[in-house]
């Protein structure tokens, strides 16, 4: 019985990292699905809040430097870097925040 326990347990977090990692991958849209089916699971609404927050601000800063050639190619580099960032490290089981969305995040996930 005891080891049935802990398989079920790594199962459970395995599920969670799946799911946060799955929030980004297409931005507010997916974070807003995996928000809604995330249940009390907050390592999963804070990365789906975080994805969220992020596409946003992205979409934001994006149209506003779309206007600037080289910052916008420059621009879409970092954000394809920190999509990927964010993906790994939530599929890993970490919560990594993002400087001031990271806290949005955490702070509408509770």
């Amino acid at each position: 019985m005891a080891k049935k326990a802990a398989p079920e347990k790594a199962s459970s977090a395995g599920n969670s990292n799946v799911l946060a990692a799955v929030s980004y991958v297409i931005g507010f849209i997916t974070g807003i699905i995996i928000l809604l089916v995330a249940g009390g699971d907050k390592y999963v609404k804070f990365h789906a809040m975080q994805s969220i927050f992020f596409s946003i601000v992205t979409i934001i800063i994006s149209f506003i430097l779309g206007f600037v050639p080289f910052a916008g190619i420059v621009w879409g580099i970092i954000v394809f870097i920190a999509w990927v960032v964010l993906i790994v490290k939530a599929a890993m089981g970490e919560k990594f925040k993002l400087p001031v969305i990271g806290n949005w995040a955490e702070n509408s996930a509770k």
